[in-house]
């Protein structure tokens, strides 16, 4: 007879809870990986009070259009190129989709920079929400 998964996890219980605890720590765990996520509207908020834009994609996206400001440091730079970035003001990642940010937040991280942010969706969420993106 076949036992189904929820069957299986009922009369196995002591090993089900830890295994679900321990999937619910690495997910949590993965979600601040390289600074903390904020919304397009919590970043426009942080950039007004002085916020630093990072934007971590390559030039020839960059070029193609950023956010007002931001300073391009591609993700391959980051740890050579971190004398750029100010310790002093909080700091926003920014990528295409939010999924090369927490790469370099990390880098930064380990070279003692604080105030880490994250745009959750990255530069696409930021123009879908109907925000400007500039070019130079």
């Amino acid at each position: 007879m076949r036992m189904s998964v929820t069957d299986f996890l009922i009369a196995n219980w002591f090993l089900s809870i830890p295994f679900l605890i321990l999937i619910f720590l690495y997910f949590r765990a993965f979600a601040k990986r390289g600074g903390q996520r904020i919304t397009v509207h919590e970043a426009t908020t942080l950039i007004n009070e002085g916020a630093q834009v990072i934007d971590v994609r390559e030039s020839d996206e960059f070029d193609v259009g950023h956010i007002t400001g931001a300073k391009n440091i591609p993700n391959n730079d980051i740890e050579r190129r971190s004398n750029e970035i100010s310790s002093d003001r909080p700091i926003i990642l920014t990528c295409a989709l939010g999924q090369n940010s927490p790469s370099a937040g990390e880098k930064l991280q380990e070279q003692g920079f604080k105030d880490i942010y994250i745009i959750s969706g990255g530069l696409t969420t930021w123009a879908e929400t109907g925000l400007p993106l500039v070019t130079d």
